[in-house]
């Protein structure tokens, strides 16, 4: 798929998020330079979900990522619960809601992202933050359970842990083993 033609007149939209932003600092957690190998292996490993009709916008520092579709929708991959969701009708709202400081901290995690940096976890350009402990299995979103992974392994592993369990009833007991 061409995606230079996907969003028609959406060229002249630009994201921006850096620490001069008028937002401020919240914003620190969006990656929007992700590579071409990275945008087709997400919504390769993630088709099973959210589908072929949808771009990569964007990625979280902690792991998780945003999609439009033709209509210019934006959807929310959360990777820890494995659940898409929409959450703007267009990038223009998309962005008025990251303004939000609530939306922005469900989003991209914000004080967990200051409690990783405090404790002195950097990932580098390529990585983001991924649970040592998933939460499906009692994992906690604070700063002592994440670690720095290739963003293509982190949204590789974690797509199929998702698509492993998407049919199990809530609250069965599932095992990982882990083959090196």
């Amino acid at each position: 798929m061409n995606t230079n033609n996907f969003f028609g007149n959406l060229g002249n939209i630009r994201f921006d998020y850096t620490t001069e932003n008028p937002y401020g600092m919240m914003q620190k957690g969006l990656k929007t330079e992700v590579s071409e190998e990275l945008k087709r292996m997400i919504l390769k490993e993630w088709a099973w979900l959210i589908g072929t009709d949808k771009v990569v916008v964007a990625i979280t520092n902690l792991g998780d990522a945003f999609f439009s579709d033709k209509s210019g929708w934006i959807y929310w991959l959360d990777t820890g619960s494995g659940e898409l969701e929409k959450v703007a009708d267009s990038l223009g709202d998309f962005d008025e809601y990251l303004a939000d400081p609530e939306t922005s901290d469900v989003w991209l995690l914000s004080n967990l992202l200051n409690d990783l940096e405090a404790a002195g976890i950097h990932c580098q350009e390529h990585e983001v933050y991924s649970p040592k402990h998933h939460p499906l299995i009692c994992g906690e979103y604070k700063a002592d359970n994440f670690y720095c992974i290739d963003a293509l392994e982190h949204f590789s592993l974690s797509s199929s842990i998702h698509f492993q369990i998407k049919d199990l009833p809530d609250g069965t007991p599932i095992q990982f083993t882990i083959n090196r």
